[in-house]
């Protein structure tokens, strides 16, 4: 048998452990729901203070109580053994360390078999109560000897697979053997043997220096170190709460490393609001007064308004609410919050009151690669105006997507008083690009910038987003 074919069993095993799973869920409280608790059993060799727990793909924060911890009922524990002609000459260790392994493995508590294979065919198997003949496995492990590698090895997923029982799995290999290993491969997958509580001992006559999860090389002098390693395959009972983040999702998907299980989390009652008119957002001069009301509909405890974080006084009478809002110069958010058992709902308006002037803002962007995307942005007191946006205050005119149609502009027929921001966006360009910003101000020139864009980024092209695709042109206070 030739020698790759014991790094094609290694990650073969690897791959086909994942196929059962040694976590159960026990009980999972969703009564006082986003708050969660989970009862779980894990099985196996598991770090449990390490514990990989997901909501829907996301890795949440979680706290880990150990209920219970005791040894494994049963344990299997599977050889492989190389038997390429270089292996010869390690018949009488490889006989002396299944001896060892089932004597130390005999002082265990739990039930267990043993399963003998080369690296092509299954030989052997003995039960707990059977005698170990080493003698006869070892002789009949090595009748055919460096035989030929055209078995598929597809047999040996079916044992794998109906493995009902955390597993410890032993390769019997030498010097020219572990040669063949690809170590950063059994790093990569490694973790996949975390997920079905099994463990892998490669014993050699070396002995490595690594550190890999649920991994370990042992020579052959020292096999009995592989004792401490049977003796941490461990049942645990936990208790695993935690804050779900998906308020308003009904189905959750919890996944204890990598198991996953589907739950119905009960629906939220959040208090609804409506407001008994629609108001624009500008148009307002300061020292206007507003008459807002509106309902809360559904279960709630509470209702609180606020301008700009400052409380303001309300009536409330039969589930209507109404107030006064006297606008100041600027920005005016007004929050509307309603609490109840199960959430809170929070309805904003934003207006805009300011004494308008009579001077007209004009911003163009050119450039002259007709292969490159540059897109304007102009944040305004009031908002954001840009290709998705066209309109707020000012306006913008059709998204330019080629140097070649002219470049971008936007305008602004009254200022508004307040602080203007202009940036261009690189979204898509293939070199390096060089264009130019003019600010009018009532037809008069009153800028000119010049810049340069190295690199582009169509995912990183909303408002707000920063980077080498990004470059701030000027901030104007009017």
């Amino acid at each position: 048998m030739t020698l790759k074919i014991l790094t094609f069993f290694i990650l073969f095993v690897m791959l086909s452990v994942i196929s059962f799973s040694m976590v159960e869920y026990l009980d999972v409280v969703l009564s006082d729901f986003p708050s969660v608790s989970i009862l779980a059993s894990l099985k196996g060799y598991y770090p449990v203070n390490e514990c990989n727990f997901k909501e829907n793909c996301r890795t949440l924060p979680c706290n880990i109580t150990v209920l219970k911890e005791v040894e494994a009922q049963s344990i299997d524990f599977h050889f492989f053994v190389d038997t390429s002609l270089s292996m010869n000459n390690r018949i009488q260790s490889v006989q002396k360390a299944f001896e060892e392994i089932f004597a130390l493995a005999s002082n265990t508590s739990t039930k267990k078999a043993l399963h003998f294979y080369t690296l092509e065919n299954h030989v052997h198997s003995i039960s707990e109560n059977e005698p170990l003949e080493s003698d006869f496995v070892v002789r009949a492990l090595f009748s055919s000897v460096d035989s030929p590698d055209e078995q598929p090895l597809g047999y040996l997923s079916n044992i794998i697979d109906k493995t009902d029982s955390p597993s410890v799995f032993f390769v019997f290999t030498d010097q020219d053997g572990f040669a063949n290993i690809e170590l950063e491969r059994i790093k990569e997958i490694s973790k996949k043997l975390i997920t079905s509580g099994c463990y892998l001992i490669v014993v050699c006559s070396s002995n490595p220096t690594l550190e890999i999860d649920n991994v370990s090389f042992i020579k052959y002098s020292k096999i009995h170190e592989a004792y401490s390693i049977i003796r941490e395959i461990k049942s645990y009972l936990i208790k695993l709460s935690y804050e779900s983040t998906g308020i308003n999702i009904p189905l959750h998907t919890i996944s204890l490393f990598e198991n996953e299980e589907t739950f119905t989390a009960p629906a939220m009652e959040k208090p609804k609001i409506i407001l008994h008119k629609d108001f624009k957002k500008n148009g307002y001069l300061p020292g206007d007064i507003l008459q807002i009301k509106g309902s809360v509909q559904g279960n709630y405890n509470s209702i609180s308004v606020t301008q700009n974080t400052s409380p303001i006084s309300f009536s409330l009478n039969d589930d209507e609410f109404y107030f006064n809002v006297k606008l100041i110069e600027g920005l005016n958010s007004i929050h509307i919050t309603a609490s109840g058992n199960r959430g809170k709902t929070l309805l904003n308006k934003e207006f805009m009151a300011v004494k308008e002037k009579q001077s007209t803002l004009e911003i163009v962007l050119d450039w002259e690669d007709k292969n490159a995307d540059i897109d304007l942005y102009v944040k305004e007191p009031s908002g954001w105006v840009y290709f998705l946006n066209k309109e707020n205050v000012g306006r913008l005119r059709d998204d330019v997507q080629s140097g070649s149609e002219g470049g971008e502009y936007y305008i602004l027929e009254k200022i508004i008083p307040g602080s203007y921001e202009i940036y261009v966006h690189a979204y898509e360009i293939n070199q390096p690009i060089t264009g130019k910003v003019n600010i009018l101000l009532d037809k008069t020139l009153i800028s000119s910038k010049t810049f340069r864009l190295n690199k582009s980024n169509t995912e990183n092209c909303f408002p707000g987003y920063s980077g080498d695709d990004w470059q701030l042109i000027e901030i104007l206070d009017l």
